[in-house]
């Protein structure tokens, strides 16, 4: 058989092929001659090279746009002769395809029109060199007129026909190619003339002999300045070896494909570029697509999207390398499941080494992936489960000293990941004083089987040390050739948590001791309760004791017994938060006053939990009750100093009322001596006589009530009559300090709860203070108002307004302590006292400069007491 590159090779033209993608694949002889260029230097450069750079870019745009036509075309260029000068070539690219159309390479030929540039093309196909040049070529050649008339045949042709050139062009087509072949042959060549494209078609051509015999023939035009077509040149290749192997190739493939489509994987092979020629029916039926719809590259459709841009990338990787390999992605099931396959794939070569299929098959890895990725889960959640409880793990062969540690116990033992395990690693960390207590352990482990279970140290580099929990057993007895598994946890943070835990035990019991507090914890459900050791101490019961409901109940006094009743029911109930104080009576009948505070810890079933604190506060009752009688006491000596400053405005009170009796009389005595008496007259005066009595009395039961020593008394009090009540006492005090005063009483008050007597005070001590404070004002009206109001948040307000010498803005809040005066003969007690009155009254006592600037405000509000409909 000819071989055809050396058929290329014969041939006085510029010829060369190229794969589907564009990459050189052959350069004939003579284009390497003329060009100088050899293909060892790289034919992937040749045309960058060759072409006239200012013809580089046009003839690339033309190529491409060849290619992606898949269509035959011309490109004329200048190409470098090897003695650097330019000549013009019109080169004819046509497509190669093989037995299903299918493009398998390109192949162009390039003829020199330097002279159809020059106008000369037409003499010179008439010229008997054109017809030497022919007869030259290495392949059977026909020239061919426009008409389709044949005028020439070269040796070659003749020869293969045995016939004269005479004898031949009386014969008709079907004297010369196979029946088979005629109708294809003839409509493709008539086409292409009609055209005027190149054509390249494979038919059987018969020999001298009447033997057939296949051919590539090739048809190009040779065409004028003008584009006209001159002549046609057809060459034929003798490629009948090569069709008959490739036939009998063929039916190989088939019946290898045959066998393959019944074996029970997923088998495949694809063409050089890629495409799938060749898909087995298990693979078929496995995604539900026929032939036609997997062909080529449909069988994509079958790849999950996430997983196609991959497996496309890689094939390619694949096809350029040329060497075998693999891929996984997932494929879609008949049913519209996806499951993970292996893709392998390995090239099929020829006898030189030329790779001219691929064969690939696909193997269902599911169920692999999955278990992949449950064992990676397991190992991650081991790996992070080691890590939160910092413990790691080892395996231990000691007939042969082998020993492999966990990720985890490299980390506790702080040596690097890349070391070599060995029994040496642990030893060496193992603290001088604990080597023994493991070493003895070990060899028990090793010689009796008992699984080893203690605690040692570590002495890390830097002198630390580390506590370590060490559990060790037996996992393989084989031949005498035991192996263990052990755990070693890192217990440091444990044990230092423990002796933290122990020191702040002592210390909270230490400091509930001193501050007489002890805590408890009670389960309602099931009725457990514990106490801290102080809270025993407290009640005075033996820590012996068992804790039960009644035997608390039964150390508290009689009278707070309903107490401990509600407190149950209450947290029986679940309620949130509890606080109560109450008594316990102790063995000698002394009383402990105890304040118990609880919280809810728990609301689930099963789980509601109390914890609370119980609190020795004797010291504290009795110290309040001190305090209050002290502050009684300080009260009544505030109201008594009060007393002496207020003679003038009671004698005031008093002497009005008496001179008004005396007056009364005598005019009662004179209308009594008339004739005949004025009983009428005597009647009215002794009337007023009794009304000035009554006046006088009242004076002295305010201030008998105001001044007496008697015990706080809480009632509904109207404010705007206690403030008129100490306004009457006040009356003759303000006039005589020349004191203008105005009253703003809000209409409907509500009431209060309070001490009658202790609020006068108060609004007593106020107004006297607002009239001293304006004692040396010369210059403006010394004038106070006194008013009253409810305010929006339900609280009434009382206020004392002055235009006195005012308050420094530091002396706003100071006023209010004990001991703190602005007056040389002043105690500085009074607002102080006042402020507690008004605080036991659950009221705010404050004191504020005037908005103007002049004077001051003094106001103290109360909460209203709720109306009930």
């Amino acid at each position: 058989m000819l071989n055809p590159r050396r058929v290329l090779d014969a041939l006085s033209a510029l010829v060369w092929t190229m794969f589907p993608d564009g990459r050189m694949k052959f350069v004939n002889r003579w284009l390497a001659e003329y060009t100088g260029f050899h293909t060892e230097n790289g034919s992937q450069r040749l045309w960058r090279v060759v072409i006239n750079p200012r013809d580089i870019r046009p003839s690339l745009e033309r190529w491409q746009s060849i290619r992606r036509s898949g269509q035959p075309g011309r490109i004329e260029v200048r190409i470098r002769r090897h003695d650097g000068q330019f000549r013009w070539f019109a080169t004819q690219i046509s497509p190669v395809l093989d037995d299903v159309g299918q493009i398998i390479e390109w192949c162009g030929v390039g003829q020199e029109i330097e002279v159809v540039h020059h106008g000369d093309i037409g003499e010179r196909l008439t010229r008997p060199e054109f017809e030497s040049i022919v007869d030259n070529i290495a392949v059977p050649a026909a020239v061919i007129a426009p008409n389709g008339e044949l005028e020439h045949l070269n040796k070659l042709s003749l020869e293969f026909f045995g016939k004269s050139l005479q004898e031949i062009k009386g014969w008709r087509a079907s004297d010369v190619v196979h029946p088979d072949d005629l109708a294809q042959t003839v409509i493709y060549q008539a086409n292409a003339h009609r055209e005027g494209l190149e054509y390249n078609i494979e038919s059987r051509h018969r020999r001298a002999d009447g033997v057939y015999r296949w051919h590539n023939v090739r048809g190009f035009p040779l065409r004028d300045s003008q584009g006209q077509i001159l002549r046609w040149i057809h060459l034929r290749m003798d490629i009948d070896d090569r069709k008959r192997a490739e036939i009998a190739l063929a039916e190989s493939e088939r019946k290898l494909q045959s066998i393959v489509s019944t074996i029970p994987t997923l088998a495949w092979s694809t063409r050089l570029d890629g495409s799938a020629d060749f898909i087995n029916q298990h693979y078929l039926d496995y995604v539900g697509l026929s032939h036609g719809q997997a062909h080529d590259w449909a069988w994509q459709t079958a790849v999950h999207p996430d997983d196609l841009e991959g497996l496309t990338i890689r094939w390619m990787t694949i096809l350029e390398s040329g060497q075998p390999g693999d891929a996984e992605a997932r494929l879609r099931r008949h049913d519209g499941i996806y499951r993970w396959f292996l893709f392998r794939v390995n090239p099929l070569r020829d006898e030189t080494g030329r790779i001219v299929k691929w064969y690939g098959t696909n193997t269902d890895i599911d169920d692999l992936k999955r278990t992949e990725r449950e064992l990676r889960r397991h190992k991650a959640l081991l790996g992070q489960a080691q890590r939160l409880s910092q413990t790691g793990s080892l395996w231990w062969k000691p007939s042969t000293g082998e020993i492999a540690f966990s990720d985890q116990g490299y980390r506790i033992l702080e040596y690097p990941r890349t070391s070599e395990p060995s029994l040496a690693m642990f030893t060496e960390r193992c603290h001088p004083e604990d080597i023994g207590l493991v070493w003895n352990a070990a060899h028990r482990l090793v010689r009796e089987g008992v699984n080893l279970d203690l605690e040692c140290r570590l002495l890390m580099p830097a002198g630390i040390v580390k506590h370590i929990h060490l559990v060790a057993e037996r996992i393989e007895i084989t031949a005498g050739e035991p192996k263990f598994i052990a755990a070693l946890t890192d217990v440091s943070e444990s044990k230092h948590s423990a002796e933290a835990l122990e020191r702040s035990e002592s210390f909270l019991a230490e400091g509930q001791h001193l501050a007489k507090m002890g805590n408890f914890s009670w389960h309602p459900l099931t009725g457990d309760i514990q106490w801290s050791r102080p809270l025993y101490c407290i009640f005075e019961v033996s820590t012996d004791t068992e804790l039960t409901l009644e035997v608390i109940k039964s150390r508290l006094h009689p009278d707070d017994a309903h107490l401990h009743d509600e407190i149950v029911r209450r947290m029986s109930h679940g309620e949130r938060h509890l606080e109560y104080k109450h008594r316990i009576l102790r063995p000698d009948k002394s009383v402990k006053y105890v304040h118990m505070v609880a919280h809810r810890s728990g609301c689930e079933a099963g789980e509601l939990r109390y914890i609370g604190a119980i609190r020795d506060v004797t010291q504290e009752h009795l110290a309040e009750e001190a305090l209050s009688r002290a502050r009684a006491q300080l009260t009544r000596v505030a109201r008594v100093s009060s007393l002496g400053v207020l003679t003038a405005s009671i004698a005031h009170e008093v002497n009005q009322p008496l001179a008004g009796i005396v007056t009364n009389a005598g005019a009662c005595l004179r209308m009594l001596a008339f004739e005949p008496p004025d009983l009428e007259g005597a009647r009215e005066t002794a009337r007023r006589t009794i009304r000035d009595g009554n006046r006088a009395a009242e004076v002295i039961v305010r201030l008998r009530a105001l001044f007496s020593n008697r015990l706080s008394t809480i009632e509904l009090i109207d404010l705007n009559e206690v403030a008129r009540e100490v306004i009457a006492l006040l009356r003759g005090e303000l006039s005589g300090a020349r004191v203008i005063l105005r009253v703003e009483f809000a209409d409907s008050l509500p009431l209060v709860s309070g001490d009658r007597v202790q609020l006068q005070q108060v609004i007593l001590n106020l107004l006297r203070n607002a009239a001293e404070a304006m004692s040396e004002i010369a210059s403006r009206p010394r004038l106070l108002k006194v008013r009253t109001t409810c305010g929006k948040d339900g609280r009434i307000c009382f206020e004392a307004r002055d235009t006195g010498i005012g308050l420094p803005t530091e002396a706003v809040e100071r006023v209010f302590d004990a001991f703190y005066t602005t007056k040389p003969e002043g105690m500085g007690m009074g607002l102080s006292v006042s402020r507690s009155i008004i605080e036991s009254h659950h009221g705010q006592l404050m004191a504020a400069p005037n908005d103007d600037g002049q004077g001051a405000v003094f106001m103290f509000s109360l909460p209203a007491l709720q109306q009930t409909s």
